[in-house]
């Protein structure tokens, strides 16, 4: 009774108002002491330790020999309420022993654990509680059972994972343990809780496994794909004063990836183990981390963060983690123009999301089968467009794109061996191009670029270059003096033709695309012309004033060159009827035009020769004067001309020699028709 006494002395603060039964008999006769006491009281208060205590509503308190009972009918142990409480004080013993039961509510929970920062509701929870206090040391040992009701956690603002009635248990009002049954995404799974510091700063870890499907959380992109599912191993963090934390590991051995980028592709066979950190269920951030990707996008509603594929964030661009938008960093082996191209954002991209910078380093760049190595390159794409900026070993780029998708693109310093990605085909295909043009001490192919500056557009409908100015070793290209531009295009709609500028070109097959079209050694001239077929050079309307040397037309191109004179002129007719020649032979099956030197004028209904036409070929030099009509197609038909012709005899038709008995390897002729 002693002890007991101190022990209500120090812990138990009793109320003001009272009501005390006590019976006390003497031991007599060898009877011993017996006593019974009773306390009745409106409030009091039982410390256990500085952590841990015990508020009473009109509690009850008795006492025997051998024990003192409390009893209270509703009160407050620590933070949880409870509906009615059981205490017993063994003298020998000297423990308390204590039950309780509790009937918690949602409402009372929130403030408690300050769950409105977590984003999820807290369920109305039936708890008992058992334990036992030394009085000498005050030391505490307890358990507690909860029954949750039903209950949900959101994870993202599709999903969420429901539970229904957990068993959980606490330990000495400190660690915690329990189990569960919860649904998410269709599936039955077993939660297990596990936790510390429940008086303090709790730390609660729900865990569970779960075939989880990624793409749940991640959307699909241009540059990254996922699909499958896979088994993840989850665990949900919730700590006093943060958010809560869900953390997922997985192989993603039955996980897809794809993706133009090889580093981050990955198919369902190979194992790649994951960590993925999903907060802030309210407004879900996720982290995820392996050896391909390093990812922090801190809004998934608004795309908002950084992706860093290939190997983890550089220092240098620790501010893409702050930035606002979608940042990216790419580390790579190995890149090449269609798989940058791919990175970039479409008008079919998710308006949500924003990009806002990109960053790359690539060992061994390809642009356009042209390799360069050590490439850097760094996008800001910015609300009124993009701007960019690529570096390598022989290669500077800078790029600029406005809203309309216009794109300007400056070249400097660079060397671009292969030039096949500039040929006839281009102007053929439906590639959607509309861009400005710079190049400035360049070379591509066997061309030394000193400054280029033109307009390209390609689509559906046409392919242009307009407002050319080219100055290079092999090719000049500038307006006339009747113009202030000058430019190519093809209406691809009609098909209409049209070139105009002053052109000064050094060895055709050398030149990117034009090697294509012709084959001749010098071209310097003034050009203005439009047409519909190259092949017969319907509707050619404007003029043309040149000289152009060593052109070798073959009889394999003849059908579809429009620098075509052999057709235009009926050269061979007039060769073989004034001459008598047998142009049958292997000589004319290619036929050189030494020298070309006229200035056209076409109109409706014919050409007009200007000036005279000369012509200097393998066969013969003439000299034409006239016109030539056109028929009802709009074709160069009928030849109006004067002709003088000088025929080259004795290295074509030997025989030639004995008739004209050498006299002179030249003939002359004059024709007129």
């Amino acid at each position: 009774m002693k002890s007991a006494s101190s022990y209500i002395d120090t812990s138990i603060n009793l109320g003001r108002e009272n009501s005390i039964y006590f019976n006390y008999s003497v031991p007599s006769n060898n009877l011993k002491a017996d006593l019974n006491a009773k306390i009745l009281m409106n409030e009091s208060k039982l410390m256990i330790n500085e952590n841990s205590k015990i508020n009473f509503a009109r509690p009850i308190i008795e006492a025997d020999n051998q024990n003192l009972y409390i009893f209270s009918p509703s009160g407050k142990i620590t933070n949880f309420f409870y509906e009615e409480v059981y205490g017993l004080i063994n003298y020998n013993t000297q423990k308390l022993s204590f039950y309780s039961l509790h009937d918690l509510k949602s409402i009372d929970l929130k403030s408690l654990f300050d769950s409105e920062e977590w984003g999820f509701n807290l369920p109305d929870i039936k708890v008992e509680h058992k334990g036992e206090i030394k009085l000498s040391t005050l030391r505490l040992n307890n358990a507690i059972s909860l029954n949750t009701e039903t209950f949900y956690m959101p994870i993202s603002q599709s999903n969420k994972i429901e539970f229904d009635k957990g068993s959980i248990f606490i330990v000495d009002l400190d660690s915690v343990f329990g189990s569960l049954p919860s649904r998410f995404m269709k599936e039955e799974i077993l939660i297990s809780l596990s936790g510390i510091g429940l008086t303090k700063k709790y730390d609660l870890t729900f865990s569970t496994n779960i075939n989880f499907e990624p793409s749940n959380l991640i959307k699909n992109s241009s540059f990254l794909e996922v699909s499958g599912n896979d088994l993840f191993k989850i665990d949900l963090n919730i700590q006093k004063n943060s958010t809560p934390a869900l953390k997922l590991n997985s192989n993603l051995k039955n996980i897809k990836l794809n993706s133009p980028l090889n580093s981050l592709s990955k198919n369902k066979l190979i194992k790649l183990p994951t960590e993925i950190f999903v907060t802030n269920f309210s407004n879900p951030s996720i982290r995820v981390i392996n050896q391909k990707i390093d990812m922090h996008i801190r809004d998934l509603g608004k795309y908002e963060g950084y992706i860093s594929i290939g190997k983890k964030l550089p220092d240098q661009y620790k501010n893409f983690q702050k930035e606002t938008g979608l940042n990216l960093y790419l580390y790579s082996e190995f890149l090449d123009e269609k798989m940058l191209i791919s990175m970039l954002p479409s008008n079919q991209e998710p308006t949500l999301i924003k990009f806002n910078k990109l960053a790359f380093e690539v060992k061994n760049f390809k642009l356009f089968n042209n390799k360069f190595s050590d490439l850097s390159g760094f996008v800001n794409f910015k609300n009124s467009g993009i701007m960019g900026n690529i570096i390598a070993d022989e290669l500077n780029l800078d790029l600029k794109m406005d809203q309309t998708g216009f794109v300007k693109i400056e070249i400097k310093d660079s060397t671009f061996p292969d030039v096949e990605f500039i040929n006839s085909s281009q102007s053929g295909s439906d590639t959607t191009i509309n861009s400005r043009l710079i190049i400035k001490n360049s070379s591509f192919g066997k061309i030394k670029i000193k400054d280029l500056d033109m307009y390209l557009v390609n689509n559906k409908k046409k392919f242009s270059l307009n407002n050319m100015k080219l100055s290079s070793n092999l090719i000049s290209i500038k307006p006339t003096q009747k113009s202030s531009t000058a430019f190519f295009s093809i209406d691809k709609i009609k098909p209409l033709y049209k070139i105009r500028g002053d052109f000064l070109i050094k060895d055709s097959k050398k030149i990117p695309y034009l090697g294509e079209l012709a084959d001749f050694s010098y071209f310097n001239g003034s050009i203005n012309l439009q047409l519909e077929k190259l092949s017969t050079l319907s509707h050619i309307e404007g003029d043309s004033d040149f000289i152009l040397k060593d052109l070798v037309i073959k009889d394999s191109l003849s059908d579809s060159l429009a620098f075509n004179l052999l057709g235009v002129l009926n050269l061979r007719n007039i060769l073989g009827k004034i001459a008598n020649l047998d142009l049958s032979i292997n000589e004319f099956t290619s036929v050189k035009l030494g020298r070309v030197e006229g200035d056209f004028i076409f109109n409706e209904s014919k050409l007009r020769l200007a000036s005279p036409l000369f012509i200097e070929t393998n066969a013969a030099k003439m000299r034409w004067i006239g016109q030539i009509n056109k028929n009802s197609k709009s074709e160069l038909n009928d030849l109006d001309l004067n002709l003088d012709l000088r025929i080259r005899v004795e290295e074509n038709l030997p025989w030639y020699a004995a008739i004209l008995g050498g006299a002179s390897s030249y003939c002359w002729f004059s024709s007129a028709k």
